[in-house]
Formats: C-alpha cells, structure tokens, sequence
C-alpha cells in the first residue's frame, strides 16, 4: 500500500476504536439494511430484504460477536442451516460498525477464493457497504483492504498462512476438513496463536461434523453445547429437537404388506411431543422456532466456550416429510446412512473398527440343520468366492423381510461340484427349495474368463466383482462384455459398503439387540471353526493419510472367503428385493399379519 493508504488505514483503526457501539443487535441491522444479492447461495431469494425469521437460531450467533471481552464459539451443524450466511453477514456488519482484522480460514485457498468471489463479494459490492464507509473497491479476492481492517480469505492447508496475519476475528468454516498443521496442531490452535493481543477477540468454528475424533466434536464437547429448545404449541413444553421424535412408522403410514408408502410419510410425517406427546405438524414449525431459545447442557464447560449443535430438523427450507424419506432410503445402505447422520442430522459418526469375536458370531445361530432352511423362504440364491484353486460357496434363503439364512456352505474343487450343490434339493418345513439364482466372484482376475464362460451355462447367476468406493458409482453397478460371441453381465459392487453392512449391521448390531432395519443374518447351529474364523478375518481399521487425515480401510487378517459369500449375499437381496416386492411375493397375509400384530401385543 502507499504512504497514503497506510495513514488512512492507521485513521480508520483508531476510529474503530473510539467510535460508540451501535445499540441495535447485528441481525436487527442486518434486517433493516440488508438484502440477499444475486449470484450467491440463495438465487430463489435473491433481491429480497433478509431476514432472520426462517432461522431465528442464527440471531443469538451473530449477536455474539458484538459482547465485549475474548471468547470462543464452535457450531457443529447440519448441511441446511443458514450459518455461513449469518457468518458472512457478520463480517458485513464488523465492516461498517467495528473494523476489526477478520480471518475467514477454509479447507483450502481454492474454496477460501470460491466463497470470497461468490458469496462475500456479492454481499458487499450489492449492498453498498464500501460506499457505506466511504471506501472505494480494493478486493482481491482474497485480501480485502478496508477502512482500519482487512479481510483475509485463507486456506488452512498450511502453516504459512497465519504468519504476520494479527486477528481480532477468526472463523474456521468446514472445520473437520482441515487439515493438521505441522508443529503447529490444529488450525483452531494456530487461530488462537494470532488472537492472543485484542482482549475482545473472537473465535468461532463451525462444521459438519465427520468423526468423534476431529477437531468440531472435540471442540463442542468443551463448550456449553447448547441445544435450540422450541415449545409444543399444546402444551407450551419446551425440548430441543431430536430425530426419535420424528413421527413416521404405523399402519397411517404402511401398506398391507408393512411397507412404508412415501408419499404419505412425505406428507404427513410429524414430531411427537416429548412431554404431552401431543402431534407437532410441519405447519407449527415457523412458529414455534420464532419462540426458541438457546439452552446450555454442559456445565462443566471451559470460561468464555460456547458451543452449538444444529441439525436440519430446524430448518425451513426441508421438511420433517423430505428427511423421513430421505431415512427411509438411507437404509439401503451404510453409506447412505452415514450422510444422512451428518449431512441432515449434524452428528459425527461413531469409530466403526474392533475386530469381531467367536461371540458375533455364535450369537446368529438358530437350532437348525445344516442343509435345511428354518424359515419360508422367497428367493433360495447360491453366492460363490473364487480362490486360485477351488470355490468357496453357500447356499442363501431369504425371507419377506430381508433375513439372510445360510442353508448350506463348502468348498468345490471343479465347476461340476458346484453344478451339483446348485441342482441339489434342500428341505424346508415349508416345501422344498431349489437355488434360482446368484453370484460368483471374478476374484483378483486371474480367473475371470473362466468365470465369465461357466456363467454363461447358468441364465440366472452372474459375475460379480467388488471395487473401491470410486470405482463404482453407486452401491452396483453393470457393465457388459463378450465371452465366446456372447455378452455377459458382471455386477461392480461397493466393496467397502457391503462389507459394513454385513459386519456392523448384520452382524454386530446384534450385540446391542437392536432392531434390525434390513433383515438378520440367520447361522446354523453347528458351525465349523473355518467359517468362524472366516467371517472374522477382514477388520476395518482407522488410520492417517500422509495429510493427518483419518481414513477407515479394510485390512484382512488371513483367508475371508465365507465373508465374501455372506456379502455377496447382500447384493443377490439387494438386485432381488424390487422385482420380488414388484411381483406380489413380499406382500403379508392377513392371516401373517394378525399373528405379528398379536405376538406384538404379548
């Protein structure tokens, strides 16, 4: 800058200092100044007057910034909450009403310019807030050069990035994507070493959270943890938002056959009163969220640490019907599951690691025979794993409701031992059961055109293989080939998904009997120690790539092939479930029905 620009840089800090501070709230500004500009994140509203009435939660953050004395303040939220509006608006108000040198840090320079070029610039540059303060434009994107303070839009991909950069507000945006820095910690450190000399300096993370153990839960769980608590507009109660009082299951909601149809729950889902259990309608929430209040939790929190937990069961912009489906459908699989818990819900998720014991195991058996199925089966399948010398196999029976049960399971030296276990009949209290389809595993490739060419005797059992989660888009995949003048169908599956589903979902939610959302994985009686231990030699560990970040990997142990058969059995239910549900063939009795209901009863 020039001599002249630095003296008037120098007049504007003192004026921040000595000028009054103004007596509205930020947001109560913000509402009488403000509107939302073009090109940002919000074209629906754009050119409209802002307003805080769609999220009333954000006013007690943005009034924050405004309280004398040092503090700090970390959000962990969910993907629709408005927060980095409010935040953005926030770094508007400090320009006209408190200069102050403001970081805003994000994962990487990259995204700091993105946000800078698309959403703070149009804020500024749209609502005049330069000629406000009798400013001409000295926007770089990513150093803004105001009246007695800048702006800096950094990425907290490196150490470099603090130096000679003295903050009196930091705000670390996608917290948990952050990286560590070297000698240095985490970014919130690195922040708090350059808020050190302005005794009313600020501090405020916010992030959808991934892991217990990154930085957002860590950070939260020594503040205040406060919860937006809202009253039943019947009882007056009040009580923070939580999804088990999301109302969406019952014959209101299910057809004969017990499945949920969606478009009632889209339309009639609903929150149920924690205290008079009185029915909180979507047409109640604008209301009643105008009427919250911020409550703290934790009173063993650290002086001057606040922290938030938001999820978007608040929000005005997606119904309680739009996530009770979007539930619904993240049950197909972990991984959908996993997003829809941070994404919608604002939580991290739970350490998925630890190694399975001879009791996971154990625990799924039912007192039944080898080579007989227990239940009345819809779909009897065969899934088969490849090895460089022989083939490991199991034949699979399912159920209405998803449960996966091993009839039978071996080892086939030759294809034609596997032809017999396919042609082979098995007994059944319900009738007997013949194997009508399945998988075999192409293995690492070494014997895919083998494969390839034995599935084409078989009209009804496919190649599979597993990939990596980039690999395949979405949880299967087809893809088409020729082998001897004839095409050929091979599934691509998430490897690393169904692996979870069996594992955590199949297998060891049993050991907190929770209520299965897919079906049980059902185990003969008298089981060998080969497919014990086989079901146990795959473990999903936690680990750091060369950045710090921790990453989940499948690591296996010794021989798995009982495991692969039981997770191709996933994907055999998996491609079935809809033609078969299509068909009639998972539909329940009346006669079925009054028995659940009565058993429900005892």
């Amino acid at each position: 800058m020039l001599a002249s620009e630095v003296k008037a840089w120098v007049r504007g800090v003192l004026l921040g200092l000595y000028q009054p501070r103004p007596r509205e709230t930020v947001w109560e500004w913000a509402e009488r100044t403000l509107i939302i500009p073009s090109g940002g994140e919000n074209v629906r509203m754009a050119g409209q007057a802002w307003s805080s009435r769609h999220s009333p939660y954000v006013r007690e953050v943005m009034d924050w910034f405004r309280q004398p004395g040092k503090a700090e303040l970390f959000i962990m939220k969910s993907s629709q909450t408005g927060m980095t509006m409010c935040l953005l608006i926030v770094i508007c108000w400090h320009i006209v009403h408190r200069p102050a040198n403001i970081g805003y840090i994000i994962n990487s320079r990259e995204e700091a310019k993105k946000i800078s070029k698309g959403r703070l610039k149009p804020w500024i540059l749209q609502n005049h807030i330069l000629d406000r303060i009798g400013e001409a434009e000295d926007i770089d994107n990513m150093t803004y050069f105001l009246r007695g303070m800048m702006v800096h839009m950094m990425g907290a991909c490196a150490e470099g990035e603090f130096r000679n950069k003295p903050l009196s507000v930091a705000i670390l945006d996608d917290l948990d994507a952050h990286p560590p820095l070297k000698n240095v910690g985490t970014t919130a450190d690195a922040a708090r070493s350059r808020l050190k000399q302005d005794p009313n300096a600020k501090l405020c993370g916010l992030s959808k959270p991934n892991l217990e153990s990154d930085q957002t839960f860590q950070e939260v769980q020594t503040g205040t943890m406060e919860r937006y608590q809202v009253p039943c507009p019947h009882c007056d109660h009040y009580q923070p938002l939580i999804w088990k009082g999301i109302k969406f299951s019952g014959k209101e909601f299910e057809d004969l056959a017990g499945a949920p149809l969606l478009d009632v729950v889209m339309e009639k889902a609903y929150y149920e009163c924690e205290f008079c259990q009185g029915r909180i309608e979507e047409k109640h929430k604008f209301d009643i969220l105008q009427r919250g209040k911020w409550v703290a939790t934790n009173p063993k929190a650290l002086p001057n640490k606040r922290s938030m937990l938001l999820s978007d069961l608040y929000s005005t912009f997606v119904t309680w019907g739009t996530l009770a489906v979007e539930w619904i459908e993240a049950q197909k699989s972990l991984e959908k599951l996993t997003a829809f818990v941070q994404d919608r819900l604002g939580e991290p998720m739970k350490r998925q690691g630890g190694q399975l014991k001879d009791r996971d195991i154990l625990r799924l058996r039912m007192k039944y025979e080898r080579g007989t199925c227990p239940i009345r089966a819809v779909l009897c399948a065969i899934s088969i794993d490849v090895q460089q010398a022989s083939m490991k196999w199991g034949v699979l029976a399912y159920s209405k409701d998803g449960d996966m049960v091993v009839v039978e399971y071996g080892e086939a030296l030759t294809w034609d031992e596997v032809d017999a276990v396919i042609l082979r009949e098995w007994a059944s209290p319900f009738g007997p059961l013949f194997v009508q389809c399945g998988l075999v595993d192409e293995g690492d490739g070494h014997r895919a055109k083998e494969v390839r060419e034995w599935t084409l005797q078989h009209e009804t059992i496919f190649p599979v293989k597993g990939r990596g989660n980039r690999q395949v888009q979405g949880l299967i995949s087809p893809s088409r080939s020729e082998v001897l003048g004839q095409e050929v169908l091979t599934y691509h599956v998430n490897d690393s998904a169904y692996k979870r589903e069996l594992v955590f979902n199949r297998i060891k939610r049993a050991e907190k009997n929770e209520e299965y959302e897919r079906g049980r994985l059902i185990l003969p009686w008298a089981l060998c120690e080969t497919f014990v231990d086989e079901l146990q030699n795959e473990v999903l560990e936690i680990k750091k790539d060369r950045f710090g970040f921790e990453r989940s990997e499948w690591v296996k142990k010794g021989p798995n092939d009982y495991l692969d058969v039981c997770k191709y059995g996933l994907v055999i239910w998996d491609l079935n479930e809809p033609v078969l549900r299509a068909e009639g063939f998972l539909e329940v009795s009346e006669v079925e029905r009054e028995v659940a209901e009565v058993v429900s009863e005892q």
